[in-house]
């Protein structure tokens, strides 16, 4: 599946959008990028938001992708994970769920891209202050 992925908000939110079919490859190749993402963003907590409304299907594991995630539990200045998927269903929310309870990873299933920056400015002051930085600058 190709992916994209940018900050948004330099050094606070990296924002990967998914096109086609998620497989655990490319699972693993996205959190070799966010370990690059988190070590240029200093000592800010760095959050990510996943853009899925162009995923057409999920092709990974539960065990697989628990594996997967335990990988960023040495990193810690990961901040949210934020799942943009207005079409998700039951099945695939509850593999979120359960991957985010084992590995202890901080996620949120929002069905927009605003929905995502108005959390994580609720969670983070500093994204708040970096988003006033932007839209001002």
């Amino acid at each position: 599946m190709p992916f994209e992925h940018s900050w948004l908000v330099p050094h606070r939110i990296c924002i990967v959008r998914y096109n086609g079919i998620l497989s655990i490859e490319d699972v693993r190749a996205v959190v070799n990028i966010a370990e690059q993402y988190i070590a240029q963003a200093g000592t800010n907590p760095v959050h990510f938001i996943h853009d899925h409304t162009r995923t057409e299907k999920v092709n990974i594991r539960l065990k697989e992708a628990v594996e997967a995630m335990r990988l960023m539990l040495g990193t810690p200045r990961v901040g949210w994970n934020i799942s943009v998927n207005p079409a998700s269903n039951m099945m695939e929310h509850f593999v979120t769920t359960v991957v985010n309870q084992v590995t202890g990873v901080r996620n949120q299933r929002v069905d927009t891209l605003e929905e995502a920056l108005e959390f994580l400015c609720e969670m983070d002051d500093g994204v708040n202050t970096a988003l006033k930085h932007l839209k001002a600058g």
